[in-house]
């Protein structure tokens, strides 16, 4: 179990870090927002920065953002396992 939370955990870090990666490869905005938003609910957090993404507060409501995705990731990975048949879950 904890090695599957692990996982989403892991998934929920880095669909944000693989968002701001494309984003920045397209020019500094992301084309596509709802998917954006859909892969990376607590996006909305950042708009918190009002448009200073480079000072400090920019960069500590960006972490948080990925660490609540994280979370929320691992809570629905969490969700998924308990709603899973014990004969489907994977082998230790």
């Amino acid at each position: 179990m904890r090695r599957i939370i692990l996982w989403w955990a892991i998934i929920g870090l880095v669909v944000p870090m693989m968002i701001l990666l494309v984003g920045h490869l397209q020019g500094g905005i992301f084309a596509w927002p709802r998917v954006a938003l859909m892969m990376w609910p607590t996006w909305i957090l950042n708009a918190a920065t009002f448009g200073r993404e480079s000072s400090i507060l920019g960069v500590s409501v960006l972490i948080i953002s990925i660490s609540a995705n994280a979370l929320l990731y691992a809570l629905v990975g969490l969700l998924l396992w308990a709603l899973l048949p014990k004969h489907f879950r994977p082998a230790r």
